[in-house]
């Protein structure tokens, strides 16, 4: 026994290591990690050797150290604050869910300890992933260029970092009663966390802001933490102690909220254990109904514009109870979250329209990929659970039981939620027409008469936003209750189709840099930089293939949508942001656009075909023909007819 005096973290390791998905993700993420890692080593060599043409020979690496040193430790912590909070927000609610949280109290186990095994058993998958990166900076620090105190303070701040989502993921888990719901709630904390910790300068949050203070340096200058201390008399020679003991005493708010995380999943532990089920969406969307209900009864004496039915469905009995039976199926409560997303948006796009003109308005394009990853997250989790939150509520078998075919149940699942499609669909489409108002001079297109260029770019950019818009959501819809119904736990289809979407969407940039590897090695064209795929730019007529790797991700024609409004506005009014690339392939850009389109939506029918074809075999049933069922029905029929004597 290793470790006798650990029985929950030694049960934890050994479930761990006893179930075969453990090794296959621990494999996946290791080749995606360190793929990664030689990505970022290739380029950051080629840099810094660069900027020694003079050097010949092996010296030529020497001192190269440092500078690929704080390349590579930026994907270290990109990492951590992706995996973490997936790792641990499962803790405590796998315990509430398989109802053995009552059998862990009744163990030796005080609460705190109960916390930092179940926060160990965490961690430990953690660093043993980045366990593997260590040989390569061990053979950069090799090279020379890295000092002791960047390689001990990287390794305090990595630590510090795991400890830190580690510990904000468990208190998300101990707090909220199923794995899907802390899941969303520590990427959403952990996402504000990332947006805001940054403007509070010395005294951030974030270990990986620390670790940039102190020992990242940009566009050649030292870091800060250096220059303040090299223009500092009272430190003199004690510099390196120095910035030892200022890193150490940044990290400390860092400590602290974790250490808080922990005392906060300490005192709810026993307190969130045993929550009931309920609805909080629904509860407080009641809440809003009786305040306005008396509003309404106070000021108009009761009258209603829009009144509630509750008629019985004639056809679509599953789309009906998917309508009228959920909150995000109920056109007032879908009102509202339209109210609530609408409102911010068209805010947001003003101040974005207006301050960031100079950038190209790169603040609309920050908006609507936050808003794209909302949406996505949202129909990922909708569509995904709409097969399992029925196993979870006991109501599968009912819902079998009728006398409807699988891919009558699936195809009447996704019908339910067209409103919320529709919901999500309305931002989308604010930012995409304040982006054309930006790009394009209404008022030059109303003064010159019928300018058929403006109105045709108009026409086809607004066109080719709303059906790219519409297909994306609908193939992400089809895909994760694809993927989701194949799952009887919601937290594993949640995870499983979340994690599908993820690698669809990007990859055409894991593509586009394979092919900038190959590029370089079979020497063929290719954009020097792999982010432009994301983008949609184009050099030449070698990137027409990332332009067909693009067409088969959900986002493909939509980012080459934009590409072709900037190309037409900076043509016809001369801005200065639309590359001469562009404007070249000008009469090209729509056609890809439209091509692209169709290829979606033939990815679409397809998934959707496929879907409905496999239905029976993804609900574990057996549909009868219905021609046979007809005859047995009317056999059945005849045989209760009275006999004519």
């Amino acid at each position: 026994m290793l470790l006798p005096q650990l029985p929950l973290l030694r049960r934890e390791l050994t479930e761990l290591s006893n179930r075969r998905r453990t090794y296959i993700i621990r494999m996946l993420g290791a080749i995606g990690l360190l793929f990664a890692v030689f990505i970022v080593f290739q380029r950051s060599v080629a840099t810094n050797l660069g900027l020694q043409p003079n050097v010949v020979g092996v010296n030529r690496f020497l001192g190269i150290g440092g500078p690929i040193f704080s390349d590579v430790v930026p994907l270290l912590f990109r990492t951590i604050q992706l995996l973490m909070p997936a790792l641990c927000c499962s803790a405590i609610t796998i315990e509430k869910e398989r109802n053995t949280i009552g059998t862990l109290f009744l163990t030796r186990l005080s609460p705190f300890a109960i916390i930092l095994e179940k926060l160990g058993s965490r961690m430990i998958p953690m660093f043993t992933l980045l366990l593997l990166t260590f040989p390569v900076l061990a053979y950069v620090y090799s090279l020379g260029g890295v000092d002791t105190q960047l390689l001990l303070g990287t390794l305090w701040l990595l630590w510090c970092e795991t400890f830190l989502y580690a510990a904000i993921a468990m208190a998300c888990s101990v707090w909220c009663r199923t794995t899907v719901s802390a899941f969303i709630a520590a990427y959403t904390i952990s996402m504000f966390m990332l947006m805001f910790s940054s403007s509070l300068g010395v005294l951030t949050l974030t270990p990986y802001d620390i670790w940039l203070w102190a020992f990242s340096s940009s566009n050649g200058n030292p870091p800060q933490l250096m220059s303040i201390l090299s223009r500092s008399r009272l430190f003199g020679g004690m510099q390196p102690l120095a910035l030892t003991l200022m890193t150490f005493f940044a990290s400390i708010p860092s400590l602290m909220l974790s250490v808080g995380c922990v005392v906060f999943s300490r005192l709810f532990l026993y307190r969130r254990a045993f929550v009931t089920p309920s609805n909080r969406l629904m509860k407080m969307f009641r809440s809003i109904d009786k305040f306005f209900v008396e509003l309404n009864e106070r000021t108009t004496r009761g009258v209603e514009l829009v009144k509630d039915h509750n008629e019985m469905p004639e056809f679509n009995p599953i789309a009906w109870r998917e309508r009228t039976r959920k909150s995000l199926g109920k056109a007032r409560y879908l009102f509202r979250i339209l109210t609530a997303l609408e409102v911010p948006t068209i805010f947001i796009c003003g101040l974005a329209a207006i301050s960031s003109s100079s950038q190209s308005f790169e603040g609309l394009r920050y908006l609507l990929v936050l808003l794209w990853g909302l949406s996505f997250l949202i129909i990922s989790v909708r569509a995904s659970t709409a097969i399992s939150s029925e196993r979870a509520r006991e109501t599968i078998e009912p819902l079998l039981s009728t006398p409807m075919t699988g891919s009558q149940i699936l195809r009447e699942k996704i019908q339910g939620m067209s409103r919320l499609l529709i919901v999500l669909t309305v931002p989308m489409l604010t930012i995409h027409l304040t982006l054309l108002t930006a790009y394009v001079d209404f008022s030059q297109v109303v003064r010159a008469g019928i300018d058929f260029g403006a109105l045709a770019l108009i026409f086809f950019y607004t066109l080719f936003a709303v059906i790219g818009t519409v297909l994306a959501m609908r193939m992400v819809a089809w895909t994760s209750i694809a993927i989701g119904v194949r799952f009887a736990s919601q937290t594993k289809s949640v995870l499983a189709a979340v994690s599908v979407n993820v690698c669809w969407i990007l990859m055409p940039a894991g593509a586009a840099i394979l092919m900038f590897l190959l590029s370089g090695w079979l020497s063929i064209g290719y954009p020097s930089d792999p982010r432009q795929i994301l983008m949609g730019e184009m050099n030449g007529p070698e990137d027409f293939i990332s332009v067909a790797l693009s067409s088969l991700s959900p986002q493909g024609a939509i980012v080459l949508n934009e590409r072709y409004l900037i190309a037409a506005s900076g043509m016809r009014y001369g801005y200065s942001y639309a590359s001469q690339n562009d404007t070249n392939l000008l009469t090209v850009l729509p056609f890809l656009v439209a091509g692209m389109l169709m290829i979606q939506a033939l990815m679409l029918f397809v998934i959707r075909w496929y879907v409905l074809w496999r239905a029976p075999a993804f609900l574990k049933r057996l549909d009868q023909d219905p021609s046979r069922s007809q005859l047995q029905d009317a056999i059945q029929a005849a045989s209760l007819q009275p006999v004519q004597v």
